[in-house]
Order: C-alpha cells, then sequence, then structure tokens
C-alpha cells in the first residue's frame, strides 16, 4: 500500500477507457503527489486528460471552482457548453450529526449561481461512529438530516431535495469504514424504505454510493 499518485489515476483512467460501456462515478483516489489544496482539480484535469471524457470530481472551495470551469471551458471550446457539461458536485455536504461548514455552502452557492440550478446536497453518516451505534439509533438521526435538509431545501429553492443520505458502517476491530458490509446493507435497505416512505419512491440501490447519486 503506498500513496495515489497522478500517474496512477491517468493509468487507471485508460483502463476504463479500453473497456466498452465502463463507467465511474467517483475519481477512485485522489492523487496524492499534487498540492493539497488544488488535489481535486489535479485528479479532475487528469481524468480529463487520460479519458474519452470528463467524469465527476467533487469541488470543496470556491476559488478552485473557477479553475473547474475554466478547465471545461477549454475542453468543451466555450463557456457555454463549459458551464452546461460541469459535472462536479458542489453539493452541500453535511456531515453527521447535521454540521456544514462555510467552505461548503459557499461552493454550493456558487456553483448554484453559475448554472442557476438549485441546491443539492449529501450526507454520508458512519453508523456508530458519526451516529449512534444500534441499527434505530443510526435510523432516527439519518432521517432527521434528511428532513432537515429538506427543510433547507424548501426554504431556498422552494423545492424537495428528497433522500440524500448514503449511509456507511464502520469496523470497529480494524478502525474503518465500510461500504459493503452486513451492517451497511442492512441500513440502507432500511433507508430504502424510508425514502419510499417520505417521498414516494425508492432508491436506486443498497449500497452508499447508489443513495447518495438518487
Amino acid at each position: 500500500i503506498r500513496p495515489a499518485t497522478k500517474k496512477d489515476l491517468a493509468d487507471f483512467s485508460r483502463v476504463v477507457n479500453a473497456y466498452p460501456g465502463l463507467n465511474r462515478t467517483h475519481p477512485t483516489f485522489i492523487p496524492t503527489d499534487a498540492p493539497l489544496k488544488t488535489r481535486e482539480l489535479h485528479a479532475y484535469v487528469t481524468i480529463m486528460l487520460n479519458s474519452d471524457r470528463p467524469y465527476r470530481v467533487s469541488c470543496y472551495s470556491p476559488e478552485i471552482l473557477d479553475y473547474f470551469l475554466e478547465a471545461n471551458i477549454i475542453y468543451y471550446g466555450s463557456k457555454e457548453e463549459g458551464l452546461r457539461n460541469l459535472l462536479l458536485p458542489a453539493k452541500v455536504w453535511i456531515t453527521s450529526p447535521f454540521m456544514i461548514t462555510r467552505e461548503t455552502i459557499e461552493t454550493a452557492m456558487k456553483f448554484r449561481q453559475l448554472t442557476n440550478k438549485p441546491l443539492t446536497y449529501s450526507s454520508m453518516p458512519v453508523c456508530g461512529v458519526s451516529t449512534p451505534v444500534t441499527y434505530d439509533g443510526a435510523l432516527v438521526l439519518i432521517t432527521a438530516e434528511v428532513l432537515g435538509i429538506n427543510a433547507i431545501s424548501l426554504c431556498v429553492d422552494n423545492c424537495l431535495a428528497g433522500w440524500c443520505a448514503g449511509p456507511l458502517g464502520f469496523d470497529m476491530k480494524y478502525g474503518i469504514h465500510t461500504t459493503w458490509s452486513v451492517q451497511s446493507l442492512v441500513v440502507g435497505s432500511a433507508c430504502k424504505q424510508l425514502a419510499s416512505y417520505l417521498f414516494g419512491y425508492s432508491s436506486r440501490g443498497l449500497t452508499a454510493g447508489d443513495l447518495l447519486y438518487t
């Protein structure tokens, strides 16, 4: 195991391109051989230069957002097309229990201003660490966060955000969060039912990634 580099990301991007129909949602990893405050930009441009098209990379700073847009304008040839194809999720990221940083809000608001799209939101609570350890306790907190997010969405954009929480489990033995685990699947299944009850639809899958991008 070693830190990931831009070359690793470039190589992986070419591997993805080699398989017809293969897709990706996350950048896979963020290169550590780039300056800390601009790593997401380096990831975005590295993927752009080594793939058949740009793929989504999250942006966490309003200053860096300008450079994401500049890269898009260069790639697509015009500001209009660059804006229309700006894929990055500059979201209101919720850190359980319901904490939002100023930088997150500023980035999301700037993205909203640039694109004229409503704010989007995501929460990825780690059960037993940023929530109570029991299933019931975790689901109560997660549901409360989702309802709070929708209250904000109604106030700001007069629309519902829907279910926007993708919970993860936590391996207490090794001290690491788990996307695929019995705990994650059980909580994910419960979230599907809650999403259906509250918003009239069922989320697409049981993984945190699926729940986040519903």
